[in-house]
């Protein structure tokens, strides 16, 4: 295999002694065709920028409202209580019990 890779690549090839034709566009065709490009690059720009923004949005609206639990408010109230509250109360008791003494 490899030694028909070689020979292929060695063996000359004619090389054509005309350029390729081409067609030749007009000067208005071709700048509105240049035009239609950039609209569409541009296009394509925004749109790319739009799913990222409306992906961004929808992991934010999935992470702020899932997973709520209905109990949180009374849990966090009956720690203010217990902590906030509680600890001037046993600060209270400290020094009535220190008074004492």
């Amino acid at each position: 295999m490899l030694l028909l890779l070689l020979f292929y690549q060695s063996v000359p090839r004619p090389k054509s002694s005309k350029p390729p034709k081409r067609p030749i566009m007009e000067p208005e065709f071709r700048e509105e065709l240049q035009q239609t490009r950039i609209q569409e690059y541009q296009m394509r720009t925004v749109m790319k920028d739009l799913t990222i923004y409306f992906i961004y949005v929808a992991l934010i609206v999935i992470i702020s409202y899932g997973n709520r639990d209905p109990n949180a408010y009374l849990e966090k109230e009956a720690l203010q209580q217990a902590v906030v509250h509680g600890a001037l109360n046993c600060g209270q008791k400290i020094q009535e019990y220190l008074l004492r003494n």
